[in-house]
């Protein structure tokens, strides 16, 4: 059972959330334009925003809470993981239909 109220009742609890957000805000700076220059798959996208949201919560609750079990970790990261990487995809795509370049459009941009 997933208590849901537990980690939204303290002040600690809710900067285990802020702490997941900065992260991934973090993570997508970074990873994004690694996919859009084709360097990595969306599906490889996918498993690494998975592994940042599993581990965010572990390790925030392994330093300042009780240890959540595994499995509630990868069920809890695999939302805001799937939810990113959409994200990401459908604004490129939308990108795309509008005739904005993306670093993915362009040939040797780095050159």
């Amino acid at each position: 059972e997933i208590d849901v109220r537990g980690p939204s009742a303290s002040l600690r609890g809710q900067m285990m959330f802020l702490t997941a957000f900065l992260i991934n805000i973090i993570s997508i700076y970074y990873l994004s334009p690694v996919w859009l220059k084709g360097r990595i798959n969306i599906y490889i996208l996918f498993i690494l925003f998975w592994i940042i949201d599993i581990s965010v919560p572990l390790g925030y609750q392994l330093l300042f809470l009780n240890m959540m079990p595994l499995h509630l970790a990868m069920i809890l990261g695999f939302f805001p993981a799937l939810i990113i990487v959409i994200s990401l995809y459908l604004n490129h795509e939308k990108m795309y239909l509008l005739g904005i370049n993306t670093a993915k459009d362009t040939d040797n941009e780095d050159s």
